[in-house]
């Protein structure tokens, strides 16, 4: 199941990259809320980032941005939408007015 979802997960990011990326090495910016070192950091975040890598040989690789450095928890949404983070660690109880 894990392993579906990692390789789901690398076709779903391939896709949003536009087709000249595809020479260049990728590099995504996850952004999230939660402070450096916190339980989902180390038993999720990392793990992703680390799969991400390994199984695109390198070629696709995630700068991790925690505790709030590209914006508020609150904001997260609104920041993934605009671009600001590429992949964005969203807590659906502080996006009540986001999510429509």
């Amino acid at each position: 199941m894990e392993r579906r979802l990692g390789r789901l997960m690398i076709v779903v990011l391939a896709a949003l990259v536009p087709a000249s990326a595809h020479a260049d090495k990728i590099t995504l910016r996850l952004a999230d809320g939660l402070p450096s070192g916190h339980i989902i950091d180390r038993l999720v975040i990392e793990p992703f980032i680390k799969q991400i890598a390994a199984e695109t040989h390198g070629e696709v690789a995630i700068q991790h941005f925690p505790a709030e450095q590209l914006g508020k928890s609150r904001d997260m949404l609104r920041l993934t939408r605009a671009g600001v983070a590429d992949i964005g660690y969203i807590v659906p109880s502080y996006q009540s007015d986001g999510c429509r």
